[in-house]
């Protein structure tokens, strides 16, 4: 018999044709065999016949591969089970590892202080016992915005919270609360709510926090507590009307307790500014008015701020910025221009000058008299030349028994390169043997600071009396 193309019918592996038993599986071949060998006995030297025998037990075989196919099915379908049974172990076990590291009092920590750091929404990680208070995605905007522009603060925040479970004011507590999936502790931050105040002194006063409309004033003593918030820093702002013009106080304030109170006050001001007769007045670049011939101008209650400017303006000629404080409320706001003076040191100058010249007429001294002294360049300065040649002619006039010279300062106006005009009076009063004369004439002079001295650059006069008066001895 041939023993090519045999196999077991219930493995499929291969045996001989007088095997009783499969070599692989055990499989009863007798029943088999016996049917083939019979069949061999019979028509033993048919070609044929064993051709078809060989045919009918291959066929056989063919029909028992369904089974051979259902056992082969089976085996890997355990395979299959054991070795997803496997994976789900590995992933649990791997997810309680990650889980427990993840949900940590130490990483929860550090993602809270990321989150802060960052801006990231973390308010899934704060929780606070104040059952009208709902926490929502901006609730920790305004504690973000504090340790953004307080990083110091924010590490002390992270110890205070890790190493005592609570910070140092109390506003805020680390601690375990519920479980994440059942298994894992829950660590988040329970955070106290506050109830502060607001105050502002106008009726119908708009306050904001943080952008949003809170309350309208209705007196103006107002105070209101708002709230509940959560401690950190927010943006109030106040905005009303003072004689039309809109005014508003805002600010950033840390609030972090119950007893804290936001001053929103209004503020107001009004004041006089001194500076030359003439001069445009301006308020933060806002023309105000002139100032009038007296070198005053008043300016009626206005909004306050912190910035507030004034300054003048002189034909061509701006004056030196002067800063507006709260104490120039109800007082006099000084406005000086490059070079300016004081009334008080041109006098002063003034009454040098005509002592001088006294005493060049009394005593005709070309000498030591201190005159040249006043003026820029000495004695080369044409004005001085012809204020001592007056002296002196004065001084030669036999008619002439005294002088007496008296300064009134008019007027003081900025001039070009850091220099100052003065309109001054000039009373001349002098005796004779048969009268006592006084006339009044109107000067002009030009000065400029040299150094620590002020010295007059020029003068001028149409030498005409705008008053005279005599009266006979």
């Amino acid at each position: 018999m041939n023993n090519k193309n045999l196999f077991c019918p219930n493995c499929g592996h291969p045996i001989k044709s007088d095997d009783e038993f499969c070599q692989n599986c055990g499989f009863n071949l007798k029943n088999i065999n016996k049917s083939n060998n019979d069949n061999s006995s019979q028509n033993n030297g048919n070609k044929e016949h064993n051709q078809e025998t060989n045919n009918s037990f291959t066929n056989y075989n063919q029909s028992s591969a369904p089974q051979r196919s259902l056992k082969q099915h089976k085996m890997k379908h355990s395979k299959l089970k054991l070795s997803i049974l496997a994976i789900v172990v590995i992933i649990l076990v791997g997810g309680y590892l990650f889980g427990q590291n993840y949900y940590s009092k130490a990483s929860t920590m550090n993602r809270i202080i990321s989150g802060l750091q960052n801006g990231n929404n973390v308010t899934s990680s704060f929780y606070t016992s104040d059952p009208s208070y709902k926490m929502s995605s901006d609730s920790l905007d305004p504690l973000s915005n504090y340790f953004d522009d307080n990083k110091d603060k924010l590490s002390s925040f992270k110890s205070q919270l890790m190493n005592d479970g609570v910070t140092n004011n109390g506003n805020f507590e680390y601690k375990e609360n519920g479980h994440n999936f059942l298994i894992f502790p829950r660590y988040q931050v329970k955070a106290k709510t506050i109830y502060p105040s607001v105050y502002t002194n106008r009726d119908n006063v708009n306050i904001q926090l943080n952008d949003k409309h809170l309350v309208t004033s209705n007196t103006d003593d107002y105070q209101k507590k708002i709230g509940p918030i959560l401690p950190g820093q927010y943006a109030l702002k106040a905005t009303g009307k003072v004689n039309g013009k809109s005014i508003s106080n805002d600010g950033k304030y840390y609030l972090s307790n119950n007893s804290d109170s936001v001053n929103l006050v209004l503020k107001t001001i009004k004041f006089n500014v001194s500076a030359a007769p003439k001069s445009v007045i301006y308020i933060n670049d806002k023309r105000q008015g002139v100032v009038d011939d007296s070198g005053n101008y008043k300016v009626s209650e206005m909004p306050f701020s912190s910035n507030m400017v004034v300054t003048a303006k002189y034909g061509n000629i701006n004056s030196n910025p002067t800063k507006v404080t709260s104490d120039d409320n109800d007082s006099t706001v000084n406005v000086t221009y490059p070079g300016s003076v004081s009334k008080d040191d041109v006098q002063s100058l003034l009454d040098n000058v005509s002592d001088s010249m006294q005493d060049v007429v009394s005593d005709g001294n070309d000498g030591d008299n201190g005159l040249e002294d006043s003026f820029v360049g000495g004695s080369d300065n044409q004005s001085y030349q012809q204020i001592h040649d007056w002296s002196i002619a004065q001084h030669k006039n036999d008619d002439i028994n005294s002088v007496d010279l008296t300064n009134d300062i008019q007027s003081i106006t900025p001039g070009h390169d850091g220099t100052s005009i003065i309109g001054y009076n000039v009373k001349y009063v002098f005796d004779s043997d048969d009268s006592d004369n006084t006339q009044v004439f109107r000067w002009n002079a030009t000065v400029k600071k040299i150094g620590d001295n002020l010295k007059i650059v020029k003068t001028s006069s149409d030498n005409k009396p705008i008053s005279q008066h005599k009266e006979d001895n």
